[in-house]
């Protein structure tokens, strides 16, 4: 089990627990750029963290004044760590769902389930899977965002041209060492 820290907002300084055979959390440098970026939109936010890891990104988002989180996570164990970390700052307004999230996804339309939109969406899946052009237009095509909506996006690839191609511009972008990063919008 491994520790890492939350830097900002109201739990400043707490630890969060992770598995790290099968998690890869943002690193702190990334965290810091990140929220940096986001300032100006996290207070009162709805946040959806697709592929929820360790949690980090949607335990900072809380951390710094975001009103609503939902976490989806598919790995058991995952979530019971997840969940831990929950109790242990005892958050109320986060909602954590094991499942697939493209079993998720098909759940609230075969359902027709509402889903009001969010305003910053972490998606953050396996760099070596093919599931992030798959929730980008799942998003798009469900109006799970809207213009203003915020995705942030953790890769090794630079998708730059794909981005367009999906309809998304982007909004702010980095490459740190091997890991780019992104914030793109619907366009």
């Amino acid at each position: 089990m491994n520790k890492i820290k939350l830097f900002g907002g109201i739990f400043k300084g707490q630890e969060i627990l992770y598995y790290s055979s099968n998690v890869r959390p943002t690193i702190f440098i990334i965290r810091k750029i990140l929220f940096n970026w986001l300032k100006d939109c996290i207070i009162g936010a709805r946040v959806l963290d697709i592929f929820g890891g360790s949690g980090i990104l949607g335990f900072e988002s809380i951390s710094r004044g975001a009103s609503y989180l939902l976490i989806i996570e598919k790995i058991d164990f995952i979530c019971k760590n997840i969940l831990l970390n929950m109790k242990k700052l005892n958050l109320l307004n986060v909602n954590l769902i094991n499942i697939d999230v493209f079993k998720w996804f098909d759940f609230l339309k075969i359902t027709k389930f509402y889903i009001k939109s969010f305003d910053i969406i972490f998606i953050d899946p396996p760099y070596d899977s093919n599931y992030l052009f798959c929730c980008l237009e799942i998003l798009l095509k469900n109006n799970f965002i809207t213009k203003n909506s915020y995705i942030y996006i953790e890769s090794y690839v630079n998708y730059e041209n794909e981005f367009i191609y999906f309809s998304y511009k982007i909004f702010k972008s980095r490459v740190l060492g091997n890991i780019r990063f992104y914030i793109i919008k619907k366009m």
